[in-house]
């Protein structure tokens, strides 16, 4: 299966769902960064999860680029390809050449928008995308459980005069959702590594069991043993996020 994470608009967090979600729900990946601007995976030097699943390319190499995905595409079939595009141009570059492609009905694609997003941007992306059946969009950051209210431009309100994106487009929308959580931005700045390999960290480990692992670790240093049992404090919470976005993204396949 092969997965494009697409918005013209930028800082609407394509790299986030490639690199921190989708490399938590998808078991064997590979990511292909298309950005002339941005190469995430240097961000995350110490994440285990990533090591030799990332590559990175400007848009001008896409073309070509792309016969050699969807080559790998059909001949792993259980690899799931997930294709990171920068904003603006480059999001218009790649979809143009997947029109090209023979097996573009099979593609997956995933919209990222934030409670911002004018329905307008929203609208200019979802018809760039050749004609798919299998489009959702990630209602993404959310920071409450009224969504209707969150992402007004998404669901629309009547008694304002907005109008829904479902009604804006006449077509049936499908959607996840993803938290607003400062552990994507700790694990990747300060630990460099992606939530699912921060959240390893405390994986099957009581409280105690930790306090005396990470004692032993520490060996007599006092401040190696609060920065490693801080580590571990973060590990629990990052577990949690990580539960969150797998009960919401159950049905993603």
């Amino acid at each position: 299966m092969v997965t494009i994470i697409v918005n013209t608009k930028g800082g609407t967090g394509k790299s986030l769902i490639s690199f921190q979600v989708l490399s938590l729900v998808l078991k064997d990946f590979k990511i292909y960064e298309l950005d002339d601007h941005n190469n995430t995976a240097a961000s995350f030097i110490n994440s285990d999860i990533l090591k030799d699943k990332t590559q990175n390319s400007t848009i001008d190499k896409a073309e070509d680029l792309l016969d050699d995905i969807f080559f790998e595409a059909q001949t792993k079939p259980d690899l799931n390809i997930i294709i990171d595009v920068g904003g603006g141009s480059d999001t218009q570059k790649l979809l143009e050449y997947i029109k090209q492609q023979p097996l573009q009905n099979s593609i997956k694609y995933l919209i990222p928008i934030t409670a911002a997003d004018s329905a307008e941007n929203m609208i200019e992306t979802y018809n760039m995308i050749p004609k798919s059946e299998n489009i959702h969009f990630i209602l993404n950051s959310y920071m409450t459980n009224d969504l209707k209210s969150e992402f007004l431009f998404f669901f629309g309100d009547k008694k304002l005069g907005i109008n829904s994106l479902e009604s804006e487009l006449n077509k049936k929308l499908k959607y996840f959702k993803i938290p607003f959580s400062n552990f994507f931005i700790i694990s990747k700045t300060k630990y460099k590594m992606t939530i699912t390999d921060l959240a390893s960290k405390s994986k099957d480990l009581s409280t105690e069991e930790a306090s005396k692992s990470i004692l032993e670790a520490a060996a007599g240093d006092s401040e190696k043993y609060k920065m490693m049992y801080n580590q571990y404090r973060v590990s629990l919470k990052t577990a949690d996020l990580c539960k969150t976005i797998k009960d919401n993204l159950s049905d993603f396949k």
